[in-house]
């Protein structure tokens, strides 16, 4: 685990309070003890962090995305002491876990109708009744299961159509504009996500 975590990067952290997530550093581990810096934009975000408390961990390696909850030991401004779990999940070799998704999408222009295929916090692929265009950006309006609404724009980079879809276009696109406060919601939701299925599957 500790050589795992040395060799992650990209570390994102959600306490309890996801609006409070932030994009962190992790500057030392002592035992089963991890010290992370929290790399802010508001000062405020540092009051989500409560000790005691249980916060999510994600990373990416060179094998794939790695998770973890632990609980925080100590808070001092924008530093934490996190206790290290004994387990951990490492997801895929993907930059972003990408699952089905059964959400809602929605393109802002008119006559435009969508169906979502699948997500992942670098994009979305979805069913459209128009071919559109490769490389516009098109605002977008995203609704996970938990009610959180995403506006944000999607750039198609892949438009095509199979015999099953007859007369509407399979859209493989990518955010643009996409808040980092968002891009670690569809992080976390696809995460669970992926473990509830693991679970299910296991059970």
């Amino acid at each position: 685990m500790e050589e795992l975590i040395k060799s992650a990067k990209d570390f994102r952290i959600i306490p309890n309070k996801v609006e409070h997530s932030s994009i962190c550093t992790v500057t030392g581990i002592e035992g089963e003890k991890l010290n992370l810096r929290l790399d802010l934009s508001k000062k405020e975000i540092a009051e989500g962090y409560i000790k005691e408390e249980i916060v999510e961990v994600f990373g990416s390696t060179d094998e794939g995305l790695i998770y973890f909850k632990g609980k925080v030991i100590a808070v001092n401004g924008t530093k934490l002491e996190i206790a290290i779990p004994k387990d951990f999940t490492k997801v895929q070799r993907r930059e972003y876990s990408r699952i089905e998704f059964d959400g809602e999408i929605e393109i802002k222009e008119d006559g435009i109708k969508t169906h979502p295929v699948d997500i992942s916090a670098g994009g979305i692929k979805f069913i459209s009744t128009e071919n559109l265009v490769i490389g516009k950006a098109y605002e977008t309006s995203i609704k996970l299961k938990n009610n959180l609404t995403i506006n944000c724009e999607t750039v198609p980079i892949r438009s095509y159509q199979t015999e099953a879809t007859r007369n509407k276009y399979i859209v493989c696109s990518k955010f643009k504009n996409l808040k980092s406060i968002d891009r670690v919601a569809i992080v976390q939701y696809t995460f669970k996500e992926l473990m509830e299925l693991e679970n299910k599957l296991n059970g």
